[in-house]
This record gives structure tokens, sequence and C-alpha cells, in this order.
């Protein structure tokens, strides 16, 4: 497969991406911030971070917090560090106080479009670029 191909197919991908992240998971952040209603504090009980390649780290949590007279426990996921015993204010769902997310420190659907816009862009760069050389390697021959 020539570099032309490779980049037009992986221009595709990075497009569908980008729809996946706008039209499937910013929808899915919005409804659970909307169902998320019931404002408490929640206390993180454990940190765990891991680094990818380029030097970026995530972070997975539990974080413990009431809601109705009982106790719960979560397990999120964050770009943002959060500490050991720190206490973060937290939204929990009323009718499912196990659905909950921790404002500021999960990702919201402003961030799903925005990556998704970024992937479309450049995903349709690569596929406008190369599949006019792709189309050219063709007609060429």
């Amino acid at each position: 497969m020539n570099k032309a191909k490779k980049n037009l197919v992986l221009g595709i991908l990075a497009v569908i991406v980008g729809l996946v992240c706008i039209f499937v998971i910013a929808p899915d952040r919005d409804k659970l911030k909307n169902r998320c209603t019931e404002k408490t504090s929640g206390v993180v009980t454990s940190v765990s971070e891991t680094r990818d390649n380029d030097g970026g780290s995530s972070y997975y949590i539990t974080v413990e917090y009431e809601a109705s007279g009982k106790k719960y426990s979560d397990n999120l996921s964050t770009g943002t560090r959060v500490e050991y015993d720190e206490t973060v204010t937290l939204w929990y769902n009323p009718d499912d106080p196990t659905e909950c997310y921790i404002d500021g420190v999960t990702s919201g659907p402003f961030m799903f479009k925005l990556c998704g816009g970024v992937f479309i862009v450049v995903g349709a760069l690569f596929t406008l670029v190369d599949g006019i050389k792709f189309i050219k390697l063709k007609t060429n021959r």
C-alpha cells in the first residue's frame, strides 16, 4: 500500500473518530450532566497514574461520597491530577446515585466536541490532499 493510500485511509478513520466524538460521546456526556443534578463532596481514596509515550498522564481514581444517606464509591478516569485524600465536588444522579461525575475533573462534552472537531479537520485534510494524490497516481498509470 503506497503512502497516499495509507494517509487516505487514516484521514477517513480520523473523520469517523471525530464524528463519533461529536455525535455519540459528547451527547452522552451532556445527558450525564443533565441527570446528575445533586451536589455533594467526595474524598479520593486511591489514585493510579499511567503515562503514555508522549509523556502525558492519565489518572484512575476511586472516590467515596455520600448520597441520600448512603455511602458510594466510584472509579473514574481523568487527565487532571487529583491527589489521594483530596476532597472534590461531585455531582450525582438522584435517581441512581452510583452515576456521578467530578466537577472540573471528569471530561465534559465540550472537550469531546473540540477533539472531535480537530479529528475531523485533520482527517479531512489528509483525505483531501492524499485523495488527490491517490487519484493522480491511478490516472497516470
